[in-house]
C-alpha cells in the first residue's frame, strides 16, 4: 500500500467536472483499490472510483488530499492521479 498527499490548486476545487476526471483516472487502474480523503476537512477515506463519494468530500482550492492505492499497479495509479491533480484535472489552474 502506497500513499501520497497533494494540494488541490483548481480555483473551484474538485467539483463535478474535475471530479469526473479524478474518478476516471482512479478507475483506469483495475485491480488496484484507490481511496481518497480530504485531509484539510478531516474526512474519512472514500472509494476514489465513486463520483458521489469524491464530490461529497467538498474539496476546495488549497485543500490537501491523501490518495492511497493498494494493488499490483499502486505506484502507477498514484503517479497517474498525481499528474491529473497537478495538471488541474482538465481545468485551468489559478
Amino acid at each position: 500500500m502506497k500513499t501520497i498527499r497533494l494540494t488541490v490548486r483548481n480555483p473551484s476545487g474538485i467539483h463535478l467536472r474535475p471530479g469526473a476526471a479524478f474518478v476516471r483516472a482512479a478507475a483506469s487502474h483495475r485491480g488496484t483499490a484507490v481511496r481518497v480523503s480530504n485531509v484539510t476537512a478531516g474526512s474519512a477515506p472514500v472509494d476514489a472510483r465513486s463520483m458521489l463519494a469524491v464530490t461529497a468530500l467538498k474539496i476546495k482550492q488549497g485543500h490537501e488530499i491523501e490518495v492511497t492505492a493498494d494493488g499490483p499497479d499502486e505506484e502507477v495509479a498514484l503517479e497517474t492521479l498525481r499528474a491529473a491533480v497537478e495538471s488541474g484535472l482538465g481545468e485551468p489552474l489559478a
